[in-house]
């Protein structure tokens, strides 16, 4: 079942970043067969004005799964030790964890910058949110996907020039009632980790 999971949610985010002329998902993860899935092409949000950050925080070398600590790990149910890997989408260090309910990852994205998800270049739409402790936040979602509409939600908050925090949430199948809605939960991940970032910064 956690595999399945896994393989799930790296087909989402290569969904999520892939060019809005893309109409295939693959993984995220190196040599894997690419996901027979179709996304539909989904209109993101039209660019707001995007409040000041309280201060840049570069991700250049942090470690996503030092950014959620023992305690917060405990406080979401994870089970098992964070995995470290990189998302071969974003070119970025990424860490996986895992409760009972659900799937969560962590991407330190040091390739682009949140403006990439206003512009168009994303299968996904955005919705503005309330800021992260003061930073620029927004919730990306495949509202018309079949599978993972209900499920799968990412939120992106712009701690640099260039760079961003993407946390992620992929809940299992039969566990949706079971959770807060899916941005909520994803939300209270970045909370989190942002609390670890902003403190160690």
């Amino acid at each position: 079942m956690r595999r399945t999971i896994w393989l799930a949610a790296s087909a989402i985010t290569l969904s999520l970043a892939a060019g809005c002329g893309s109409s295939s998902n693959g993984t995220a993860t190196p040599q894997t067969t690419a996901s027979t899935a179709t996304v539909p092409q989904i209109t993101t949000s039209a660019t707001k004005a995007t409040p000041a950050r309280p201060r840049e925080i570069k991700l250049d070398g942090k470690n996503p799964c030092d950014l959620i600590t023992a305690h917060q790990r405990a406080k979401f149910g994870f089970e098992r030790e964070p995995r470290s890997g990189t998302n071969e989408t974003f070119k970025s260090p990424d860490c996986r964890f895992s409760n009972n309910l659900a799937g969560y990852w962590l991407t330190t994205v040091t390739t682009e910058g949140v403006e990439v998800w206003h512009n168009g270049g994303r299968n996904a739409r955005v919705e503005e949110q309330q800021p992260i402790l003061g930073y620029p936040t927004i919730a990306t979602t495949l509202p018309d996907h079949p599978v993972y509409k209900e499920s799968n939600c990412g939120i992106v908050v712009d701690v640099a020039d260039g760079q961003y925090l993407l946390a992620t949430i992929q809940i299992d199948r039969g566990s949706v009632s079971k959770l807060p809605p899916k941005c909520e939960a994803a939300r209270a991940f970045a909370e989190a980790a942002m609390k670890t970032l902003t403190a160690s910064s």
